[in-house]
């Protein structure tokens, strides 16, 4: 809990200012995308996906590292609003 704590604290910002952009009601959104983004859980996806560098995979093959493709697609969505970058 204290490293989502302190993740929350050190993109604070960032966590606040790209529901605006990405969320619901925003353009990107309405076209069926970004469902991740706003959502409660999103703080603990992008914790884990910038702390421990979980990437969504793009393809049918999974690299190591990342996640099955048939959850990559919202993943990824989400990895690419919030610029997800590995520590």
């Amino acid at each position: 809990m204290e490293c989502l704590e302190a993740f929350v604290e050190q993109h604070r910002a960032r966590l606040k200012e790209r529901p605006r952009a990405y969320g619901p009601g925003s353009r990107p959104a309405s076209h069926g995308r970004y469902a991740l983004v706003g959502q409660r859980e999103t703080a603990v996806i992008l914790e884990r996906m910038e702390t421990r560098s979980v990437r969504p995979a793009r393809s049918r093959e999974s690299a190591p590292g990342s996640v099955s493709a048939s959850a990559g697609c919202g993943l990824a969505d989400l990895a690419m609003a919030y610029k997800v970058v590995s520590e």
